[in-house]
C-alpha cells in the first residue's frame, strides 16, 4: 500500500511541478515559458534585393526545443525543399508563416496574430527562425531571431541584416 501511495505522489508531482527537470526530460518542451523575445518584426527589402526578384520568406515558430538547433542550422534552400515533410512530421511543434517579398517592400509582422490551423499560439514558441530563399544558396539566409524583441530585418542585394 505504501509503494502505491509513494508512486501516486511521485506521478502527481511530475504533473504538477512543470519547472522540475524530471518532467522536462519526460516531456521536453511541454512546459517551459517561451524562449523567444520577439514582440514584432519589421522586414524591409531593398530595390536590388536578390537580383531584383521576389524572395520567398518563412518565419518558423518552433515549439519543440529539440528542433531548434536542427532548423536553425539548415540553409534556407534546404528548409524550402523539406518544409512540407517537417510540417507533416511535427504539426504541433511548428507554425510556419510564409511571405513573398518583392524589391522595395516593407511589412510589420505581429507574432501575436499568427496562429496555425491547430490553434497554436506563436507567442509561446521556443524559438523563431527566418528563412529567405534567395537565388543563390548561403547559410546567411537563415536567421534565428529569437533573441530580439523588435527585430528589423533588411533583405539586401546578397545579404540579410538584422538589428533592433
Amino acid at each position: 500500500m505504501r509503494v502505491i501511495f509513494v508512486s501516486a505522489i511521485t506521478t502527481l508531482a511530475l504533473v504538477l511541478l512543470p519547472g522540475c527537470d524530471v518532467s522536462e526530460k519526460i516531456m521536453p518542451g511541454l512546459y517551459g515559458e517561451p524562449a523567444h523575445q520577439v514582440k514584432s518584426i519589421e522586414l524591409f527589402s531593398t530595390q536590388d534585393m536578390n537580383q531584383s526578384t521576389a524572395v520567398p520568406v518563412d518565419l518558423v515558430f518552433i515549439f519543440d526545443a529539440r528542433l531548434v538547433d536542427e532548423l536553425a542550422g539548415m540553409t534556407a534552400r534546404s528548409w524550402f525543399s523539406t518544409r512540407q515533410g517537417f510540417m507533416a512530421s511535427y504539426p504541433q511543434a511548428l507554425v510556419v508563416s510564409s511571405y513573398e517579398f518583392v524589391p522595395g517592400f516593407f511589412a510589420t509582422i505581429d507574432p501575436a496574430s499568427i496562429k496555425a490551423a491547430s490553434g497554436i499560439d506563436a507567442k509561446k514558441a521556443q524559438a523563431v527562425v527566418l528563412f529567405a530563399d534567395y537565388l543563390t544558396e548561403s547559410k546567411a539566409y537563415t536567421l534565428d531571431i529569437s533573441g530580439f524583441k523588435k527585430p528589423v530585418i533588411t533583405l539586401g542585394k546578397t545579404t540579410i541584416s538584422v538589428s533592433e
